[in-house]
């Protein structure tokens, strides 16, 4: 009798070399995003790859990949080094915005996962700018909120406008999941108040997420008008069950209660607004900048439309991703990521509430409204002038702190006289 109960010699470690490339991106991926707890990376290991890993394993991976946490990090780091790129991060902080846990987490993000404490993030911050947190100190009066009861991702979206930074012709709309908090989308737009691009934006979300929200709230505002059209409509078309007076496919909120979206205003105007803002004006200041002269005002709004919407990009991966305190009474996730709350939802007691759409009928939609185009910061021809230029430039990549750079270098291969 044969007792080899593994003939083939085959396991289930053997996972392939694509998998296992598959497993580190992900390992890597969301120990960046600031989660290093092994069994929590073992959820995700299953959730998305499929793959069962125990948390020993996890651990031993992270080992071998050379991914600390804050506490390996620390033990193994030259301090020095620490505190030089805490410096730099206060550097690119002029407003003085971002605190310790903020900067933290910007680090691990653009350092692919150093993680350094937070407490010698804030020591390092309490040396060299003690005053900084006296200005961060909150003002703001309290209004009275009633509990929330989430029952999962998707439940709601949450969406609205962002204008703090118009005075540079850099508007915002975005979206958020209200059960997790997570920022879904954002987007830098030439105008916030039009109903065929924030309906546009809606589309495209659903596109993404292969379903909508059960509900969709708003502020009161006329521009959502076009996007509530579609929420009822793609929800009368495949989930006509339904019932619309027991749960409203669309809700409209005064801005004060619409707190989802709001909250991450604050929080981007804090972590990103007000350094776009100073940055933008020292071009206007430093003579670089004429704001009389349409070729400037055409070339600035190509140029910082898109650095903008990186540093939206950045500020959005760092909210998502940063964990949120413990509250034991809270309803709903906490002491876990925006991010972890949403993919895996399984670990607070929540649900998946999405309700899945035709991909393909929505992307018609999408191109009978506009398309792409509806987003164009300038003519069609004027961008892929300006592409050229920059691409035959062989220019690095354009940030907020170089921008006004690019912008010389630019502008006179862009307007030379005939």
């Amino acid at each position: 009798m044969d007792f080899n109960r593994n003939p083939t010699g085959r396991n289930q470690w053997n996972l392939g070399l694509e998998k296992e490339f598959q497993i580190i991106q992900l390992l890597k991926y969301w120990h960046a995003k600031g989660t290093t707890n092994y069994q929590d990376l073992a959820g995700l290991l299953e959730k998305n790859l499929q793959v069962t890993f125990c948390a020993k394993t996890v651990q031993r991976r992270l080992k071998k990949l050379e991914l600390r946490a804050a506490r390996g990090t620390m033990a193994s780091i030259d301090h020095k080094l620490a505190e030089q790129l805490v410096l730099e991060q206060m550097e690119k902080d002029p407003a003085k915005r971002m605190g310790p846990a903020s900067l933290k987490a910007k680090i691990a993000l653009e350092k692919e996962g150093l993680h350094i404490s937070r407490d010698f993030v804030s020591m390092v911050m309490h040396i060299h700018d003690p005053g900084a947190f006296a200005e961060r100190e909150p003002t703001a009066k309290k209004i009275l909120r009633s509990p929330r009861f989430p029952i999962g991702p998707n439940q709601r979206w949450s969406s609205d406008g962002h204008d703090k930074m118009a005075k540079i012709g850099m508007l915002i709309y975005g979206f958020a999941d209200e059960a997790t908090h997570k920022v879904l989308d954002t987007r830098v737009v030439p105008s916030n108040r039009v109903q065929e691009i924030v309906a546009y934006l809606f589309l495209c979300l659903v596109e993404f997420h292969e379903g909508i929200p059960l509900q969709l709230t708003t502020d009161c505002g006329s521009e959502v008008t076009l996007m509530s059209t579609y929420m009822h409509h793609l929800r009368n078309v495949f989930h006509p069950h339904i019932d619309i007076q027991e749960v409203p496919a669309h809700v409209e909120l005064k801005s004060v209660h619409n707190v989802t979206i709001e909250s991450s205003w604050y929080r981007l105007r804090l972590d990103i607004g007000d350094n776009i803002i100073i940055r933008f004006q020292q071009g206007y200041y430093d003579g670089i900048y004429n704001p009389n002269d349409p070729d400037h005002v055409e070339l600035a709004r190509w140029l910082w439309s898109r650095v903008t919407q990186k540093e939206v990009d950045a500020a959005v991966e760092l909210r998502n991703s940063t964990r949120i305190r413990k509250q034991k009474n809270k309803n709903g996730p906490s002491g876990i990521s925006r991010d972890m709350a949403y993919t895996l939802y399984e670990k607070w007691g929540g649900k998946e509430c999405k309700l899945p759409v035709n991909v393909e009928y929505v992307r018609l939609l999408k191109e009978r409204l506009g398309g792409e185009a509806l987003l164009a910061f300038t003519s069609e021809e004027f961008t892929l002038r300006a592409q050229d230029t920059y691409t035959q430039l062989g220019l690095e990549d354009v940030t907020k702190e170089n921008a006004w750079i690019v912008f010389g270098q630019m502008l006179p291969l862009l307007f030379a006289p005939a």
